[in-house]
């Protein structure tokens, strides 16, 4: 939650609900080859107080991967220390 609330943050948006939710669950392989549960989390943004936009986290066993905000400008993806917009 608190990497969803940080790309929020850093994309000036705000963070709804103050939730995530699990959205799906498989397995993956780390940078070391090593399976790791690899978890997708949902939440949701507003720009402005009066609308809804979905967001997404990805885990990779405790390691944030990514989030993702579908911002209405274009998506907007925070890896691990870096925000980066998608046009």
């Amino acid at each position: 939650m608190q990497h969803c609330a940080q790309a929020c943050r850093e994309a000036n948006v705000q963070f709804l609900d103050q939730t995530v939710a699990l959205a799906g669950l498989r397995l993956g392989r780390d940078a070391r080859q090593r399976l790791r549960m690899l978890r997708t989390y949902s939440f949701e943004f507003s720009t402005s107080g009066q609308d809804r936009h979905q967001g997404l986290a990805v885990v990779l066993g405790n390691r944030i991967e990514f989030v993702r905000l579908e911002h209405p400008r274009g998506p907007f993806i925070m890896t691990p220390g870096r925000l980066h917009i998608v046009q």
